[in-house]
C-alpha cells in the first residue's frame, strides 16, 4: 500500500509539475491554469442554466429525474469512449513504462497507481458535466444537506466503472494481440476507431430511440414518479443505483442505492486488480519494443529526398511529417479538424427521412444569408479553435526544441511554417464541413463562395492566437506526446476563447436573423483587425520570444 501511494503521488506530481521546470515555469503555468478555470465559468454557467430551465416543466409531470439519468449516463459514456485509448497510454506507451518495470513494484501496484491518477484527471472532466448538474439540479429541487452528501459519493464514484471498463479492454488488447509491437500504427488507426466508436454508441442510442413506440413514452409520461429516468440510465451499466441514489435522498432508500453502487464500483476495482496482477507485465513488456520495417533507398528516392524547396517549403514539409508520422498529434491536430463534418454526415443520414426533408425545407425556406454568414463565421471560429496544431506547435518539440536553434531558417520562418500548416488543416476542416452541408442543404454556390471568403479570418484568428499563446506558455517537458497536447492548457485556452467567440456569432445569427448583414459585416472587419495586430505582433516580437525559450 505504501509503495502505491507513493508512485502515485509521484505520478500526479510529474503529471502536473515536470521536474525538469523551474519556479518561474510552475508560477506560469498555474496562472494560465486558473485563468483557463475562470474562463470555463461561461460554459458550466450555460448549461446550469438549461438544467434550471428545463427542472420546472419536467417536474410538472413528475419527470425531473430525467435529467440526472441523461447527465450521469453520458458522463459515463464520454469516460468511457475515450479512457480506451487514453488507458492505452497512460499504461503502456507512456516514457515512464520502461523505468518502472525493472523495479521491484507488483502489476497491481503500477497499474493501481496509474489507475488512480487517470481516475484524478477524470474528475476534472466531470467538473465540467456533472457537477453543474448535480449543484443545479439540488437547488431546483429544495435538496437538504442529504442530497448533496449523495452527490458528493456519486460524483466520486460514477467514473471509476467506465475507466475501469476502459481498462480491462485496454489490457486485452495489448495481451492478447499485436498491437503492443506495433503501437505508433494502433495509436494512429485508434483515432478513427475511437470516431467510428463514438459514432456507432449514437447509432445504437437512435436505433432504440426508434425501437420504442410512442405509446411506450405517453405511458411513460403519464406514469410520472421519474420513470424517464429508468429508462435514461440505460445507456450505461451501474448509473440506475446512483440515480436511484439522488433521486430517493429524502429516504433510507437513497443511502441503500448508493451503497449499493459503492460495493458494485469496489467489485469492479477488485476485478481490475485481479486482471492486472495476470495481465498488465505481460503487455507491458511487449509495450515498451517497437516494431520498425526499414528499406534501403535507391539513388532515385535519396534525390528526391534530398531536394528543397526553399526554407519555408521544407519546414511546412516537416511540420506535416511530425504532425503525420506521431499518433497523438495527428489524432488532436490533424483528425480532429474532420470529426464534424462526418458527425453532421451521420446524423443527417441517420435519422428519419421525413424529418430531414423537413428541415431541409425549414433551411432553405427561411434562413436568409446574413444568418448563413454569421453562423458560419461561428462555426469556423470553432472548428478551428478545437484543432491543437498552432496552440501546440511549440510544445511539440518537446524535448528536441534546441535543436530549432541551430537550424538554417529564421525564427520567423520557422513560426510562419507552423502557422501555415495549422491553418491549413483548420481551413480543410472547414470547407469539408462546408460541403456537407452544402449538399444535404441545396446551399447556392454563391452563398458556399461568401462563406469560404469570411471563414478566412475566423480559421487565420485561432491560428495567430493559439501560436502567441504557445510561445508563452511552451509545454516541453513531457514524457507522452499524449500530455504535450492532451494536458495543455493553451490547447484548453483557445478552445474555451474560440468557443465563446463562435457561439456570440452563432447567437448574434439566431437574434438578427435577414437583418444580420451588420452585425456579420462587423464581426468580418473585427476579425481582420485582430488577425493584422496578431499577426504584425508576432513578426515582430516572436522571432525575439521564440530565441528567449529554452528547452
Amino acid at each position: 500500500m505504501n509503495r502505491y501511494l507513493a508512485l502515485s503521488r509521484i505520478l500526479l506530481k510529474s503529471s502536473i509539475t515536470p521536474p525538469a521546470s523551474g519556479r518561474h515555469e510552475r508560477t506560469k503555468t498555474a496562472l494560465l491554469m486558473l485563468f483557463v478555470a475562470v474562463s470555463m465559468l461561461p460554459l458550466v454557467a450555460a448549461l446550469a442554466l438549461t438544467v434550471s430551465k428545463l427542472y420546472d416543466p419536467l417536474a410538472a409531470i413528475g419527470q425531473q429525474g430525467v435529467l440526472l439519468g441523461f447527465g450521469c449516463a453520458i458522463s459515463g459514456l464520454i469516460i468511457f469512449i475515450f479512457g480506451i485509448f487514453y488507458t492505452i497510454n497512460v499504461y503502456y506507451f507512456a516514457q515512464d513504462v520502461e523505468f518502472l518495470l525493472p523495479l521491484p513494484l507488483k502489476a497491481g501496484e503500477i497499474l493501481g497507481a496509474k489507475f488512480t491518477v487517470t481516475l484524478l484527471f477524470e474528475y476534472l472532466t466531470q467538473l465540467l458535466i456533472l457537477a453543474p448538474l448535480l449543484v443545479t439540479f439540488g437547488i431546483r429541487s429544495g435538496a437538504g444537506l442529504s442530497y448533496y452528501l449523495l452527490a458528493a459519493g456519486v460524483y466520486l464514484s460514477l467514473p471509476v466503472i467506465p475507466l475501469v471498463l476502459a481498462s480491462l479492454l485496454a489490457m486485452a488488447l495489448m495481451s492478447y494481440s499485436s498491437i503492443a509491437r506495433h503501437k505508433d500504427r494502433f495509436r494512429i488507426w485508434a483515432g478513427g476507431l475511437g470516431l467510428i466508436a463514438a459514432l456507432g454508441v449514437q447509432f445504437a442510442m437512435q436505433k432504440v430511440m426508434a425501437g420504442r413506440k410512442p405509446e411506450d413514452f405517453v405511458r411513460l409520461l403519464q406514469e410520472g414518479k421519474n420513470s424517464l429516468a429508468d429508462w435514461a440510465v440505460q445507456l450505461f451499466p451501474g448509473v440506475r443505483l446512483a440515480v436511484k441514489a439522488l433521486l430517493q435522498q429524502g429516504a433510507a432508500a437513497g443511502w441503500l442505492n448508493l451503497v449499493l453502487f459503492l460495493l458494485l464500483t469496489g467489485l469492479f476495482i477488485l476485478i481490475l486488480r485481479l486482471a492486472g496482477g495476470a495481465l498488465y507485465f505481460r503487455g507491458a513488456v511487449g509495450g515498451s519494443e517497437s516494431y520498425a520495417a526499414h528499406r534501403a533507398l535507391n539513388a532515385a528516392e535519396m534525390a528526391e529526398a534530398g531536394r528543397s524547396g526553399g526554407q519555408l517549403g521544407a519546414l511546412i514539409l516537416k511540420e506535416i511529417r511530425l504532425l503525420v508520422r506521431t499518433p497523438a498529434f495527428f489524432m488532436n491536430c490533424v483528425l480532429v479538424n474532420f470529426i464534424w463534418p462526418v458527425m453532421i454526415l451521420f446524423v443527417m443520414t441517420s435519422g428519419e427521412q421525413e424529418d430531414i426533408e423537413g428541415l431541409r425545407r425549414l433551411v432553405g425556406s427561411n434562413v436568409s444569408l446574413a444568418t448563413l454568414l454569421l453562423a458560419g463565421i461561428g462555426a469556423a471560429l470553432l472548428v478551428a479553435g478545437v484543432s491543437g496544431a498552432s496552440a501546440s506547435g511549440i510544445s511539440r518539440e518537446g524535448s528536441q526544441f534546441f535543436s530549432s536553434k541551430y537550424l538554417p531558417a529564421p525564427y520567423l520562418t520557422q513560426l510562419k511554417a507552423k502557422m501555415t500548416v495549422a491553418f491549413l488543416l483548420a481551413l480543410a476542416g472547414f470547407a469539408l464541413l462546408l460541403g456537407v452541408v452544402a449538399v444535404l442543404f441545396q446551399l447556392p454556390a454563391a452563398a458556399i463562395g461568401l462563406l469560404l471568403l469570411a471563414a478566412l479570418p475566423a480559421v487565420a484568428f485561432p491560428v495567430l492566437a493559439g501560436m502567441l499563446l504557445d510561445i508563452h506558455f511552451p509545454k516541453l517537458v513531457w514524457d507522452n506526446e499524449y500530455r504535450a497536447v492532451k494536458q495543455n492548457m493553451n490547447i484548453v485556452l483557445l478552445m474555451v476563447i474560440s468557443g465563446l467567440a463562435g457561439a456570440a456569432c452563432i447567437w448574434l445569427a439566431l437574434k438578427y436573423g435577414a437583418a444580420g448583414w451588420t452585425p456579420a459585416t462587423a464581426a468580418v472587419l473585427l476579425l481582420l483587425a485582430v488577425d493584422a495586430g496578431l499577426y504584425l505582433l508576432l513578426a515582430k516580437k516572436g522571432a525575439e520570444w521564440l530565441a528567449a525559450i529554452s528547452a
